[in-house]
């Protein structure tokens, strides 16, 4: 399929619908080490890796997500980035003293 909007122009295949039957469950479900869901998202993964013919990846969200902060990071420079609200140091009230670890 193709879409165009202007000078844009995005080509974009349609696979069919992946509905798992009893031959994939006995084949590529392993029943008691992992939920179903789990095979099904691998057997999707593999099967779009495959049409485009990428490598698979075992990355979790949180690994990209770390990856990326740390790819901007070195892209301003090496600066760290501004803390967030929920991670801002408190304020040292009389007496007290933030300590650096």
């Amino acid at each position: 399929m193709c879409a165009s909007v202007g000078a844009l122009t995005v080509e974009f295949d349609v696979l069919p619908t992946f509905c798992p039957n009893e031959y994939f469950w006995e084949h590529h479900w392993n029943e008691g080490k992992e939920e179903k869901w789990v095979a099904y998202a691998r057997a999707i993964q593999t099967i779009i890796a495959n049409h485009l013919g990428l490598p698979m990846s075992d990355l979790t969200t949180e690994d990209k997500t770390a990856y990326k902060k740390e790819m901007r990071r070195l892209a301003k420079g090496g600066k760290p980035e501004p803390e967030s609200p929920g991670n801002a140091k408190k304020p040292a009230t009389e007496g007290e003293t933030n300590k650096t670890e």
